[in-house]
């Protein structure tokens, strides 16, 4: 890389910095791939073993076949996480303090699907399925519970004033949750190809920045407001919907657009592409 530097340095042409940036990537990516080795993790020593440890709640629990889902890290290793299946009641939110009583298993693949690996790219790599889960302290982080407990107004709303399956649509098109829509609603956009209905992506965006933009035209506010307000509402989307690649990628896109507008640029979508890659 040292080497590449030095000889793109004196050089002016486009095209030889195209081939550089992508050579970088390249070798960042291959850097990135040697830092995991999924044989060999702390955890492995307490595989089949009933365990009792406390751990903060990682990211916003989720319902899923009846059960309550968290993804918790213990202390002994934080970068390994785990899914933790238990009852529904009592409901938990993001950042609780739990003690989690279980057996600890290695994700298992499925009908040729590779279950494990694709857990396994969020950084998952246990779980304890059937555990009982006790409250040990609220989380005091505020700001984030605030949003979770929006998203789930929403949700709930949503599931209120439309019946089942639509409202598990509605849900999987707003919010890209999934969980509970039927398996032969998922198996239909996979066969007709449009999955990405349901996923998190730049049509949320859109959507968030068209309101946005139709609220405050009726609104006396200045440019400036208008613009902080709408940052700050896709900056939560993000963080509500468990900030996935696609979403933080759109949700770069969408403020750099928005910020071209507010200067008075052009805002080339190639450039913006770039800037979010």
């Amino acid at each position: 890389a040292v080497v590449l530097i030095l000889f793109f340095s004196f050089s002016r042409k486009r095209a030889d910095w195209v081939r550089f940036v992508f050579v970088i990537f390249f070798l960042f990516g291959v850097f990135w791939y040697g830092r995991f080795d999924l044989k060999h993790f702390k955890l492995d020593s307490l595989i089949g073993q009933k365990i009792s440890l406390e751990s903060k709640i990682l990211e916003n629990p989720a319902a899923r076949n009846g059960a309550q889902r968290i993804i918790i890290s213990f202390k002994e290793a934080p970068g390994e996480r785990v899914i933790v299946d238990t009852k529904l009641y009592p409901e938990f939110a993001y950042s609780d303090l739990v003690r989690v009583s279980g057996v600890l298993k290695r994700p298992e693949n499925f009908n040729g699907f590779d279950y494990a690996g694709y857990l396994a790219k969020d950084g998952i790599y246990f779980t304890m399925p059937l555990a009982n889960a006790v409250l040990v302290s609220q989380s005091d982080s505020v700001v984030m519970r605030g949003i979770y407990v929006i998203e789930n107004k929403f949700e709930r709303n949503i599931n209120a004033a439309l019946a089942f399956p639509y409202s598990a649509f509605v849900n999987g098109i707003l919010f890209g949750s999934d969980d509970e829509m039927p398996k032969d609603l998922k198996d239909a956009f996979s066969a007709t190809g449009t999955s990405h209905i349901t996923a998190l992506s730049g049509y949320n965006i859109t959507v968030i920045v068209w309101f946005i933009g139709f609220l405050f035209s009726y609104l006396v506010v200045s440019k400036r407001t208008a613009l902080a307000a709408s940052i700050f509402l896709i900056t939560a989307f993000v963080v509500m919907t468990g900030a996935s690649s696609s979403v933080v990628r759109a949700a770069v896109m969408g403020v750099a657009l928005l910020l071209a507008k507010y200067f008075g640029r052009e805002g080339k979508v190639l450039n913006v592409l770039v800037f979010a890659a």
